[in-house]
Formats: C-alpha cells, structure tokens, sequence
C-alpha cells in the first residue's frame, strides 16, 4: 500500500454516491484542481412563461450516479409539467453523450502524484516525472506510475471478468455434454430410443404372423 506525505491532503469534494474524491486538494486549499474549479450549480428552468419552474441540480458528471441523479430530476419536472420538452430533450441528450464518455473518464484517471497540488510550481516539474512525489522529496517517473497502474489492472481481475469466466466455463460444459451424445448415439444408435427402429421391428413381427 502506498503511502502519501501527510502535508498532501485529500480533497474534500463528496460525490453524490456518497463516496470522496481520491485525488490530493491543492495545497493549503480544500478542494483538488479540478473540483475547485467545478462545483455543483443549480440551474433556473422556464415553461412558457417569464418566472422559473423549477431548478435542477447539475453536480459534476463523474460517474454513473450523478447522471442518473439528474436524470431523476429532469424526469420529474416533466411528469410536473415544469420544464419544457424541447428543454428536456436537450438534457437528456446531454446526459447520453456523458454517459458515454465515463468508461473513457476512467481510463484517463490519473494516480495522486499526477494530480497538481502547487499550480505556483507547475514550471518546475521536469519532462516525464510527476508533479511530486510519494517520498515527499522531488518527483516520481511517470514511467513507473504507468508501469504500476498495467501491472495493478492485470493482477486484479474485476466482477466483469469473473462473469465473463463463468460463461467460457458453462459453454465449454454444454460443448463437452453434446460431444459425449454424440458419441453415445453412434456407438448405439438404439440408445436414444428411436421411433422408426420400434416401428421396424413391429412391422416384422406383423408380417410373421399374417404370412400364410
């Protein structure tokens, strides 16, 4: 596990699942470079008519939650009659385009000592090392940090990849299950208790018994 200078401090921003921002606040400051810069805003919304509707709460499209919190919102207000469709259409487009950009957001994601504490100081960091470092003294290649962070998805394999597994795991089952009756009905093709080979013998026993 990784250790961090106590002097860097965790950003204060609380993501609407609850959950905090993992990324250092800049220094002497509550907030990271990013999250200082973006807050939640409430937004007025009109319906055909000079004086606001109703609000909607636009917090940071970070993750799944925050998107479907405002989808919740904006479904509401129209089930109100408090904000227009045209109005609603555009949002929930809005809402698509972030939606698809999350699993992008997520490979993006920097590691802490990427992260910007000291804006002041930005012209100090040397070509291909990181901001600061996880020692507390200078800075760390990020060469290393890439290296780690491969090295970290490879060996962690996510619930996703265990149902993939599963999967393989069930086909290869049903493969095995259908090769085996394969196999039994053309070692003994009465096995499977054919029709036309009870038939068969029915008809012969007929003709014997009928024959004069």
């Amino acid at each position: 596990m990784v250790s961090y200078p106590v002097e860097i401090r965790r950003c204060q921003h609380i993501k609407i699942g609850g959950t905090q921002c993992g990324s250092p606040a800049l220094r002497g400051e509550t907030f990271c470079y990013y999250h200082r810069q973006y807050r939640p805003l409430k937004v007025e919304c009109y319906s055909d008519g000079e004086y606001a509707t109703g609000e909607i709460v636009l917090p940071e499209f970070e993750d799944a939650t925050s998107i479907q919190f405002v989808l919740r919102q904006v479904t509401q207000m129209l089930l109100q009659k408090r904000i227009e469709r045209k109005t609603a259409g555009l949002i929930l487009y809005a809402l698509q385009i972030a939606s698809s950009n999350l699993k992008r957001m997520e490979a993006e994601k920097p590691r802490p000592t990427q992260v910007v504490v000291d804006p002041e100081t930005a012209a100090e960091t040397p070509i291909g090392m990181t901001p600061w470092s996880a020692s507390g003294k200078g800075h760390d290649p990020e060469e290393e940090i890439r290296a780690d962070s491969e090295k970290k998805r490879t060996k962690e394999p996510t619930f996703s990849d265990w149902q993939r597994e599963q999967e393989r795991e069930r086909d290869r089952e049903g493969e095995e299950w259908r090769a085996q009756q394969r196999a039994s009905l053309v070692r003994d093709p009465e096995a499977c208790g054919s029709p036309a080979g009870g038939e068969a013998t029915g008809n012969e026993t007929g003709r014997g018994a009928g024959a004069p």
